[in-house]
């Protein structure tokens, strides 16, 4: 499009959402191609860009981000699971992990995972003896040729 033969839009996203520091440390190859040039309407493809890091990385930083030191497989999971439903110190639970994965967890990290486990069971699971009981019963009706009853008494307007 040469100059003055049209009004030009340029959309471009708000400055918030920009996650580089400055237009020096950006390199970008672009095609552009004219879509409608009754309308002068252009696309712009993005072919290569290039994002040059503010900031240096060193191993010690990297390893201060939980989730590069979490990388657990579901299996693993699920027994560091079963310990804590049986009662296992978190200490055990982090030598477990360390023992049976390629992760560095800290003791942090595991209570951390204790925590979500705990609130995973809390939204899923039942919370008491009665629920439960009545999770099991469900669970148990479920098999062919199983029934099952339950039989429950008022006791000072409590059930």
């Amino acid at each position: 499009m040469s100059e003055g033969s049209g009004q030009t839009i340029v959309v471009a996203p708000p400055p918030k959402n920009r996650v580089f520091s400055s237009w020096e440390t950006l390199e970008v190859n672009a095609c552009v191609k004219v879509v409608d040039s009754a309308s002068n309407t252009f696309a712009v493809k993005m072919t290569k860009w290039n994002l040059q890091p503010n900031h240096s990385l060193t191993e010690y930083g990297f390893r201060q981000h939980p989730s590069n030191r979490m990388e657990i497989d579901e299996r693993t999971m699920q027994t560091g699971d079963q310990l804590r439903q049986a009662g296992t110190k978190k200490f055990s639970i982090l030598k477990f992990i360390t023992d049976n994965s390629d992760s560095n967890p800290t003791l942090q990290d595991v209570h951390n995972l204790v925590h979500r486990l705990k609130l995973r069971d809390a939204r899923h699971g039942p919370s008491n003896s009665g629920k439960r009981f009545k999770r099991w019963m469900m669970e148990f009706v479920e098999q062919p040729r199983n029934m099952g009853r339950i039989f429950i008494d008022e006791v000072n307007d409590k059930v």
